[in-house]
């Protein structure tokens, strides 16, 4: 079901700012026909939809500060109601998985992925949600999303890993995590500048001096590509 005015929804408002006992109240209140029977089945599904943007709720529910709420309150929209699909994706072909990762929830990073949400999909830029999760330093989230099956050595339409944008930013600990776990440093982007180029460009001497002793620290990792429409740059 499309909804033109998305943020006006009281679900939306409830999903923002209630206590999870409430939202789950209010969808007790409101959207009761789409219940789990005891045997956790649904006689009745739908799927709640932003006209403008494609998202759903549970784009909305990652904005929560609580890490642990926001899984709970996605419990209850996918599995307790039949309201929303955890694979769909918005107009910037993003999942809620995206979303999850650059705010850090590690635990609903996890639960997403367990319900399907693919770790390589890639968006317009060609970016998956490591390079999210890389770009803002949320290292433990790019360290689980790895170890679930993401490949830090896919590449975006600027033909750059998630890599140049941790060592562009200074996040010296993702980067770390990253060489730690596959992603290969000595790839070069479509202007054959390396991950070291951009650590250089911004002044970032601790994380020059990792990439230079990348050799302790990276593993064997095989370059794929992505074949997205659209690129971001640096």
């Amino acid at each position: 079901m499309m909804y033109e005015d998305f943020n006006t929804l009281p679900l939306i408002k409830s999903i923002r700012e209630d206590s999870i006992e409430n939202v789950h109240k209010f969808l007790e209140e409101n959207y009761k026909e789409y219940e789990a029977d005891e045997n956790g089945e649904f006689k009745k599904k739908i799927e709640i939809i932003d006209k403008q943007t494609q998202s759903t709720p549970l784009f909305y529910v990652t904005a929560r500060k609580n890490d642990e709420e926001s899984v709970k309150i996605c419990q209850l929209l996918i599995e307790k109601f039949g309201i929303c699909n955890p694979v769909s994706k918005d107009l910037m072909k993003q999942t809620c998985l995206f979303y999850a990762a650059r705010e850090g929830h590690l635990q609903l990073c996890k639960y997403l992925i367990e319900k399907g949400c693919n770790p390589n999909d890639a968006d317009n830029f060609g970016q998956t949600c490591l390079f999210y999760a890389s770009r803002e330093g949320k290292t433990e989230c790019v360290d689980i999303i790895i170890k679930k099956g993401g490949n830090p050595n896919l590449l975006d339409l600027n033909k750059q890993t998630c890599l140049f944008y941790a060592c562009r930013d200074g996040r010296y600990d993702t980067v770390k995590c990253l060489l730690e776990n596959g992603v290969n440093p000595s790839i070069k982007d479509a202007q054959r500048r390396t991950a070291l180029t951009f650590a250089k460009g911004n002044g970032h001497n601790n994380i020059i001096n990792l990439l230079k002793n990348a050799g302790t620290l990276a593993k064997s990792g095989s370059v794929v590509h992505t074949q997205p429409k659209n690129a971001s740059k640096l």
